[in-house]
């Protein structure tokens, strides 16, 4: 898995279900998600709710699929998906309700609704200082979501105050959480000095910018899954070439986030609105063919998605403009 081998890995893990038919299916769903084949890792996710006996990992299905709804642009039924989960008083684990509260944050954030952003983002992160993994880390973390939220909602001075407290917490942790906290703190900077026109600083900085790490150790751990699923999209650097006028670069950024190639992507689900964002610039270059690939591949990944979605209006107007002549 680590050296890019997906395919490999995934019949790796099928031999290893013919002796335990329950070790390892959740990671074959994680696994075909970064292949972008999401009706595979549905069908792996159905066998997850088929087999298991365990309340905890039905409801570990059960959140994956409404996480994946949510990926694919199915927001309403991501969130019916989640009241199912949730609707369940005295059964459903708090760990999974805290999960829950996580993802409902991202919904309201790209909603645009920040505050009820907050508030799950909130109650995600007060499980997770009772309960479990290492606060220093918890509460960069916790500073970064604020931060993108206030900074949203128009809260400049906010968001400095919040770098100001990333910057001041004292590393004693693994180096890769530490590496991760900076990484994020560069992150946040960057969209402030885009927010303020500074784009060659921007530039600057999300150009040495460090990629974040999944330590070996903890690949099953939620406080780094937390990272390696993370909805917020990052293209940031095409944004600022976009607004310089400088459309290939804009363009080569776009193709490393959308590579087969782990080793130049990074160890991430491939946001599918890069595609759409790619398709746009192709079109903008004359590149129709490239245009059409992309835009198709946004579309199919979109198949199911709710129609009053901003992007998926658009990339099927878009496409249908570039076929129809």
């Amino acid at each position: 898995f680590r050296m890019g081998k997906i395919d490999q890995a995934i019949d790796q893990l099928k031999k290893v279900l013919k002796i335990d038919e329950t070790f390892g299916i959740g990671i074959i769903c994680t696994l075909y998600a970064l292949k972008e084949d999401y009706s595979e890792a549905l069908r792996w996710e159905d066998k997850i709710l088929n087999l298991m006996k365990s309340p905890s990992l039905n409801f570990a299905a059960i959140w994956w699929r409404s996480y994946q709804h949510y990926w694919t642009g199915q927001i309403n039924k991501s969130f019916d998906t989640l009241e199912k989960m949730l609707g369940k008083p005295g059964q459903t684990e708090v760990i999974w309700i805290a999960r829950a509260d996580w993802l409902r944050g991202w919904i309201y954030y790209d909603r645009g609704k920040y505050e009820q952003s907050q508030k799950y983002f909130n109650s995600f992160f007060n499980y997770n200082y009772l309960h479990m993994y290492d606060s220093t880390f918890l509460t960069a973390m916790k500073y970064f979501y604020f931060g993108i939220t206030d900074l949203e909602m128009g809260k400049i001075n906010s968001v400095r105050n919040y770098l100001d407290k990333m910057k001041s917490i004292p590393y004693r942790i693994h180096p890769d959480f530490t590496n991760n906290i900076n990484s994020y703190y560069d992150l946040l900077y960057s969209k402030v000095l885009i927010k303020e026109d500074s784009l060659n600083k921007a530039e600057e900085i999300l150009s040495a910018r460090p990629s974040v790490k999944l330590p070996s150790w903890s690949f099953h751990s939620w406080g780094m899954t937390f990272l390696f699923i993370d909805p917020l999209v990052q293209d940031g650097l095409a944004q600022i070439y976009i607004k310089k006028g400088e459309l290939d670069k804009a363009i080569g950024v776009y193709q490393k986030l959308t590579s087969n190639n782990f080793e130049i992507r990074g160890f991430h689900l491939i946001h599918p609105k890069y595609h759409y964002r790619l398709a746009k610039l192709y079109e903008l270059k004359g590149w129709n063919e490239k245009a059409i690939f992309e835009y198709k591949k946004f579309l199919r990944i979109y198949k199911d998605a709710d129609k009053d979605l901003p992007e998926y209006i658009d990339a099927k107007s878009r496409l249908a403009n570039l076929t129809s002549g």
